[in-house]
């Protein structure tokens, strides 16, 4: 069969699955939640499988409330948080009210469905209402135009969107195993920095480099932010070199807040924000500017800048733990100037900073090995439910 955009017939979605909701037992009788029926939340949708939970509830849960038991092979979809996933169920599960099962007629392939609510997610992100949180109506997804394909189509069409989809996952796997690879060098290496068991010496930051930060201009002053200097904000201290700003400010704004203009190399903390922003990490690989957020490590010939930039990024967590305050613990120049830092001779710094650059080499072809294969997944996914998948489409 070639479907195509203009032979191609639908039917509204409604038409094809029953759907089937979920719901919370009682959190006050303990014994709902001592079953071994796997109860399923958005907090648990992190694949395009399920097989297990966080929580599981008892068959007298699902009888004294709202939650339903679900065939595994269902169709597992958000109407409320986390709009436009679709995932399905490997196990009999229990779900929220957060979810909803499509349950799929005889003439309807699960694995198709879930790609073909995939391709719909921003148009259901879009019909999401509410204050705080989102929620799409059940009529919404009822309304959808599903193509009216036969099942054996619709099956050549998910094997097609698995193996594209399964390459991509791949190329995911390798960005991360190049972030592995580095820490393992490390340790390898030098050895844990908690145990320093090679003996290596011991230097807080504020002994082998200057620390500074920067600073915010008014606000009041609009023509401040009307200029061409970068200004970096701990939202942009993600691990990445940064090489761009989303704000500039002015030279006027320079030079009347008295703002220093940090060198190419500096290394950035970012010393307090929101999730996990506080204690990561980034080079500068612009001259620019920074907020008060900011520690800003400056480059000296007294350490290597690749080796410490690295040490900071494996030591994420430890370095966050160092914040203080009340509810937003933060850190200040004063806790990054005292961050220990393991400090075996400089040319052994710069040897393994060398062996770092090669690993990043190796993970920006991943990269565009991964993005290749994303473009190609969306592009086959949107042309799946237009008829656009012949017979010579394949991977």
């Amino acid at each position: 069969m070639n479907t195509n955009k203009n032979q191609i017939k639908r039917v509204k979605l409604g038409a094809r699955v029953r759907i089937v909701g979920g719901g919370t037992p009682s959190r006050k009788v303990e014994r709902y939640f001592k079953g071994s029926i796997p109860w399923v939340t958005v907090k648990d949708l992190k694949s395009s499988y399920i097989y297990d939970s966080q929580e599981h509830i008892s068959e007298e849960a699902i009888q004294d409330s709202a939650t339903n038991l679900i065939p595994a092979g269902t169709v597992i979809t958000c109407t409320r948080m986390a709009l436009g996933k679709a995932l399905i169920n490997k196990v009999p599960i229990a779900i929220n009210q957060d979810l909803k099962a499509l349950l799929c007629d005889e003439n309807t392939h699960p694995e198709y469905l879930r790609y073909f609510i995939a391709s719909k997610a921003d148009w259901i992100i879009s019909q999401g209402s509410g204050a705080t949180v989102k929620g799409v109506k059940l009529d919404a997804l009822r309304e959808l135009d599903f193509p009216d394909i036969s099942l054996p189509e619709q099956k050549r069409i998910a094997e097609i969107l698995d193996l594209a989809d399964e390459a991509r996952r791949k190329r995911r796997e390798n960005l991360t195993l190049t972030d592995d690879l580095i820490r393992s060098l490390f340790l390898q290496t030098f050895g844990d920095p908690a145990t320093n068991p090679m003996g290596w010496d011991v230097k807080d930051i504020g002994d082998i480099a200057e620390v500074s930060t920067g600073k915010t201009p008014s606000r009041a002053c609009p023509e401040y932010y009307e200029g061409d200097v970068p200004w970096v904000k701990t939202t942009e201290v993600d691990g990445a070199l940064i090489l761009e700003t989303s704000e500039c400010i002015s030279k006027a704004a320079v030079v009347k807040c008295s703002m220093k203009v940090f060198p190419v190399n500096s290394i950035l903390i970012a010393m307090y924000g929101q999730g996990k922003t506080r204690g990561q990490s980034a080079r500068l690989g612009i001259p620019a500017t920074t907020n008060q957020a900011c520690g800003v490590i400056l480059p000296s010939d007294g350490y290597c800048t690749g080796y410490l930039e690295t040490y900071l990024a494996i030591n994420y967590d430890a370095i966050r733990s160092l914040g203080r305050g009340g509810n937003q613990q933060n850190l200040n120049l004063s806790l990054v100037r005292g961050i220990k830092v393991l400090f075996p001779p400089v040319n052994f710094q710069e040897k393994f900073a060398d062996q770092v650059n090669e690993i990043h080499e190796q993970k920006a072809r991943e990269q565009a090995l991964y993005e290749q294969h994303d473009d190609l997944f969306n592009s086959l996914l949107q042309r799946a439910f237009k008829g656009e998948l012949g017979e010579k489409d394949e991977i």
